[in-house]
C-alpha cells in the first residue's frame, strides 16, 4: 500500500491528484444540491424561486449536475456522499501514516493546488459561456485566469524531483595537475 501512495506522475503524487479531484467534485455539486433544496422548499414564494434560478446560472459545473439529474431524481447527493467518504479515507490514510511516507503535507498541499486549479479552469469555462451569451462583462473573464496563478504556484512549489533530476547540479572539484608534478 505504501508504494501506491508514493507513486508520482510527472513529479506529482497520484493520491493527492485523486483526492483533489474528489474534493473538486464535492465542491461543485454541493452548491447545486443546496440550491435545489432552496428552490423546492421555498414555500411557493416567487421571489425565492427566482433567486434560486439566477444563482443556478452562475454555479460551476451545471452540466455535471444536470447529467446526474435522471428521471426527476437528483443523484448528485449520492455522488457527493460517496466522494466525501472516499476523500476522508484517503486524507486520513495520508495523514495517519499507514502506508505513506513522511511527505503527507506535500501531498495535501498538492491536493489543494489541484482543487484550486480545477475550480479556476471550470470558472473560466463557465464565464466564457456566460460572456458568449452576453450575460457577463468581458473584464470578468480575466478573474479566474488571474486566480489561476495561485494554484499553479502551489503545484510548482510542491513538485517532486525524480531521483535522476538535480544530479547534474552536483559538481565535483577537478583535480588539476601542477607542472611541477609532471
Amino acid at each position: 500500500m505504501k508504494k501506491l501512495f508514493n507513486v508520482t506522475i510527472g513529479g506529482y503524487y497520484l493520491c493527492s491528484m485523486v483526492l483533489g479531484t474528489l474534493l473538486f467534485v464535492i465542491m461543485l455539486l454541493l452548491p447545486h444540491d443546496m440550491n435545489y433544496w432552496f428552490y423546492y422548499h421555498s414555500k411557493g414564494t416567487f421571489e425565492r424561486a427566482m433567486v434560486a434560478n439566477r444563482i443556478e446560472k452562475f454555479l460551476p459545473s451545471v452540466y455535471l449536475y444536470n447529467w446526474l439529474f435522471i428521471d426527476g431524481d437528483s443523484y448528485s447527493s449520492m455522488v457527493v456522499a460517496l466522494c466525501s467518504i472516499m476523500a476522508v479515507m484517503i486524507a486520513v490514510a495520508m495523514i495517519d501514516g499507514r502506508g505513506t511516507s513522511k511527505v503527507w503535507r506535500t501531498k495535501i498541499l498538492q491536493s489543494v493546488g489541484c482543487v484550486g486549479l480545477l475550480i479556476c479552469i471550470e470558472m473560466a469555462f463557465q464565464y466564457a459561456i456566460a460572456h458568449m451569451y452576453d450575460q457577463m462583462i468581458p473584464l470578468m473573464l480575466f478573474v479566474p485566469v488571474v486566480l489561476m496563478i495561485v494554484p499553479l504556484l502551489i503545484l510548482k512549489k510542491t513538485r517532486q524531483l525524480k531521483p535522476t533530476q538535480g544530479l547534474d547540479l552536483i559538481v565535483e572539484p577537478v583535480k588539476r595537475t601542477v607542472e611541477s608534478e609532471k
